[in-house]
């Protein structure tokens, strides 16, 4: 990988945070102003997009599908009657967006696969799929050129590689974020091509001894307009040379390292004055009283805060059921559980007293059979009161 590609992957890693903060309001506000667009997207039953694209000749048979750079929900859909559809969606955040998915209990029947463009063919092998696709993701990568070639070789021979995006959308977005490529088919060359400072690649003259192109320029999804590429597979290609995987290990490693520093090497002073204030707050305020004299609860943490929180509950008259910690810990009468699933945990409510890590301990919660509706945060009633 030379230098530039190296700092382009940088910017990439720099851009997840971002990518991941736009996806959760998305999910959090239904879509903003696209609810329409959104409750299409989440839909389990939405109708395959591309089903025109799919050739007589698979009708009835397995069709092997890949949504390359798909997001959290993919926005192909998967139901046809044309084929027997083999579904797979890929995307480097997987994990994030399935978790995120996951603890906001938003369900379209799309497991999402872990998976960088530039690296499909170690994923996933040679002459795999029927049909790969990417929409408004190829722009994204931190080497289109390598991103095409894989996305070629893990296609079958007559198999599809589909391409939808906007023209030149990194030019328009400033190459802000993940916006690092221009894909283009209005230009000079009269051609497919992709470009940023400094590189400009006619994908026609690089790839046509490879496929056979079709371009269909200016097409509409709803209100989203796009240019669409299809790519026909003649024979066999190689990856060029490279040495990603070693450089992207590496790469992804360190700035893990950086960011696991920033913010697992804050201060723990500020953890100290957190917790004194949530005790001050359970102390003196009414926000607990939501919860009946007569109800019972469950409590994560057996912390400083969570035996704060255990007594006023119980001053409350409440029955404190069960107490969750990831250590053993002892107060009073209370000894701490490890979590683990139990089918009566759905309609049981529970209080997370600790001030940190919430999403991965939700997560863990609604493993167990808690349900995300009688999971409350100890900010959230905090700010409740208020």
């Amino acid at each position: 990988m030379n230098t530039d590609y190296k700092n382009y992957l940088n910017k990439w890693l720099t851009g997840i945070e971002e990518e991941l903060n736009f996806w959760n309001d998305y999910m959090d506000t239904q879509g903003d102003i696209y609810q329409e667009d959104y409750q299409d997207t989440i839909r389990e039953n939405k109708k395959f997009v591309l089903n025109d694209d799919i050739d007589d000749i698979y009708q009835g048979k397995e069709f092997k599908f890949i949504d390359v750079g798909s997001g959290p929900f993919s926005r192909c859909g998967k139901i046809t009657e044309k084929v027997n559809m083999n579904f797979t969606a890929a995307d480097p955040l997987a994990e994030a967006y399935n978790i995120m998915k996951k603890n906001k209990q938003i369900d379209n029947g799309v497991e999402i696969d872990t998976a960088f463009v530039e690296l499909l063919g170690k994923k996933y092998g040679k002459n795999i799929f029927d049909m790969v696709h990417m929409s408004n993701s190829l722009d994204h990568c931190f080497d289109a050129l390598c991103g095409i070639y894989q996305l070629i070789y893990i296609c079958k021979i007559g198999g599809k590689i589909i391409l939808r995006h906007a023209e030149n959308e990194a030019e328009r977005s400033e190459y802000e974020g993940f916006h690092q490529w221009n894909l283009s088919v209005h230009n000079k060359e009269n051609s497919f091509i992709i470009w940023r400072e400094k590189q400009r690649i006619d994908l026609i003259k690089e790839l046509g001894n490879y496929v056979e192109f079709y371009i269909y320029p200016d097409q509409k999804e709803g209100g989203w307009k796009y240019n669409k590429v299809v790519m026909i597979k003649k024979k066999d290609i190689e990856v060029p040379q490279n040495s990603y995987y070693d450089d992207m290990l590496y790469s992804i490693y360190s700035f893990l390292l950086r960011y696991l520093m920033v913010y697992s090497m804050k201060p723990k002073k500020d953890l100290i004055i957190q917790n004194r204030n949530a005790i001050e707050k359970i102390k003196n305020g009414d926000f607990i009283d939501k919860f009946s004299s007569h109800c019972c609860v469950d409590v994560y943490g057996l912390g400083v805060v969570g035996r704060e929180l255990i007594d006023k509950l119980q001053n409350l008259g409440c029955c404190v059921e069960k107490v969750y910690d990831q250590q053993d810990r002892k107060y009073k009468n209370i000894e701490s559980e490890e979590l683990a699933y139990n089918e009566k945990n759905k309609n049981s409510l529970i209080i997370n007293s600790v001030m940190r890590d919430n999403n991965e301990i939700i997560s863990n919660l609604i493993s167990c059979g808690y349900s995300r509706n009688n999971i409350f945060l100890l900010q959230d009633l905090f700010k409740k009161g208020e």
